[in-house]
């Protein structure tokens, strides 16, 4: 079961993430601020680290403005995890304020 961590201080969002990718069979967990998120993050073992954070990094594969359809998100989760099934270094994705850390 791939287990995801959302970090967005938008509760509607975050919320709704959650409900989407529930059903889409994820088990998700929710943190309101960065530093409880990385308080998680660091402490817990996750497949997918969703965090909003404005700005683009070096290292993103990928990118999503929002707001975005929960269709396109859900389909590059599986993708991306499907690209990263070996386990190895983690692939960072940038959703227009949102970073994506796959492990």
């Amino acid at each position: 079961m791939v287990k995801i961590l959302i970090v967005e201080d938008e509760r509607d969002l975050a919320v709704g993430l959650r409900s989407a990718l529930e059903d889409a069979g994820y088990v998700v967990e929710l943190s309101f601020d960065g530093e409880n998120g990385l308080k998680k993050g660091l402490d817990e073992d996750y497949d997918v680290i969703i965090l909003d954070i404005i700005g683009l990094d070096s290292g993103v594969s990928d990118y999503l403005v929002k707001p975005f359809a929960g269709v396109e998100l859900l389909a590059r989760i599986k993708a991306l995890l499907r690209r990263n099934s070996s386990g190895e270094l983690p692939t960072v994705v940038m959703f227009t304020s949102i970073h994506f850390y796959y492990f």
